[in-house]
């Protein structure tokens, strides 16, 4: 479920698999660079951002490794899936039951530790006693 929360927290990069990033220049938004209207080419011996890549952070891996944590385009279509179900609410089989169910609880565990954060923070500064 580590997809889903790269999919919430860093959606800019999630789409993106290891080998377009290997190839293509992206600006800190996730946006390809253009030039002239075409998305620009890595150039040759132009590291890939691994190091600080979302996806790859507390791997080790490189970009001759990869990180072995792409998203599949099913697994994006559900979490899609998901956000529009919220929206707009409508039948939904056993399937999809169980995968809106494992998403939410890998939200809700999210949830919790940014509440949790927020208490330390508050309590370090003096606003809890």
């Amino acid at each position: 479920m580590s997809g889903v929360v790269l999919q919430i927290t860093h959606a800019e990069v999630a789409a993106r698999t290891c080998e377009e990033c290997k190839k293509w220049m992206y600006r800190d938004d996730g946006s390809l660079i253009l030039v002239k209207g075409k998305p620009m080419l890595r150039p040759a011996g132009v590291k890939t951002p691994c190091i600080t890549c979302p996806k790859c952070i507390g791997t080790a891996k490189t970009s001759q490794e990869g990180c072995k944590c792409d998203l599949s385009n099913k697994n994006l279509l559900t979490i899609k899936r998901y956000y529009e179900h919220l929206a707009a609410p409508g039948p939904v089989d056993d399937i999809m039951r169980r995968n809106f169910g494992a998403i939410r609880q890998v939200i809700d565990g999210m949830d919790r530790v940014h509440q949790r954060l927020q208490i330390q923070i508050m309590a370090q500064h003096g606003s809890i006693r």
